[in-house]
């Protein structure tokens, strides 16, 4: 097995199999948590992040996520609340979490929960139309984060429909 050796300002932190793991970003006037793990895992999350390889007492500037599903939101009430960081969603998602369906959410469907959230910023999309696939980009002043987006039915069925 490689190892890799990431810079002292990136920790990626990994819970458990099946889970969404959650990376932090440490700067000198901003730290920034990418994702934040399913509801469950919310005590976990939280003693991850603070602990010496997480933030160690430093303030959390913002939560992250690539993409609103309850394995990457879960924990971000809680986050939001122990750190009073700003929480950043995809421009598409951000809609859908200020009307909290939780059908439309994928929860009821996935049977899964996660606690209400405020959404603080809204990350932008752009469409790779030439390509013919989505993916969100999050460009802050030193990091740029690309990630392919997970496909919902609603997604899904547009797909399906196009010649």
């Amino acid at each position: 097995m490689t190892h890799i050796a990431f810079p002292k300002q990136l920790h990626v932190f990994i819970r458990d199999w099946l889970s969404s793991n959650s990376v932090l970003l440490r700067g000198r006037d901003d730290n920034v948590v990418i994702d934040s793990g399913y509801v469950n895992h919310v005590p976990l999350t939280l003693a991850l992040i603070a602990s010496r390889q997480g933030l160690d007492g430093a303030p959390l500037t913002k939560l992250v996520n690539t993409h609103c599903h309850s394995d990457h939101m879960g924990g971000n009430a809680a986050i939001a609340r122990a750190y009073g960081c700003t929480i950043a969603v995809p421009e598409s998602d951000a809609p859908l979490i200020e009307a909290w369906d939780t059908k439309t959410l994928l929860l009821e469907y996935a049977d899964q929960s996660a606690d209400r959230f405020v959404v603080g910023e809204a990350t932008a999309n752009r469409e790779r139309a030439a390509r013919g696939d989505d993916r969100a980009e999050w460009e802050p002043k030193e990091l740029r984060l690309r990630h392919e987006s997970q496909k919902t039915p609603r997604m899904a069925r547009a797909r399906r429909a196009r010649p």
